[in-house]
């Protein structure tokens, strides 16, 4: 088995900041044992699905995941622990909401 390091993306994430709710966008590393390419990708994406933070999120929502990097490391590059997201608004939510702010 080989160790890989993804850089993850991920898109339109229905979550709440402050209470309220919004689209979100997010990115994380995480760093998964595999056979390939491929298989990281399948380990990373089931060890999102039980993240606390994105438990909430249903399919069918719009949400997207893109993998920004995978990348073969060595084993004494993985961290002991998983590192945390990363979130951002999404822009275009931010532009609507403006349109809409700026309405007379």
């Amino acid at each position: 088995m080989t160790w890989y390091r993804l850089l993850i993306l991920g898109n339109d994430f229905p979550l709440e900041e402050d209470g309220v709710p919004v689209l979100m966008g997010w990115y994380t590393t995480r760093w998964v044992e595999a056979a390939d390419p491929e298989e990281a990708r399948a380990v990373a994406l089931e060890a999102l699905r039980s993240e606390p933070l994105l438990a909430d999120v249903s399919a069918g929502c719009g949400a997207t995941i893109s993998w920004e990097e995978v990348e073969r490391v060595e084993e004494s590059d993985v961290p002991d622990r998983q590192g945390g997201f990363s979130f951002f608004r999404m822009e275009h939510q931010a532009r609507t909401k403006a349109k809409a702010s700026a309405r007379p």
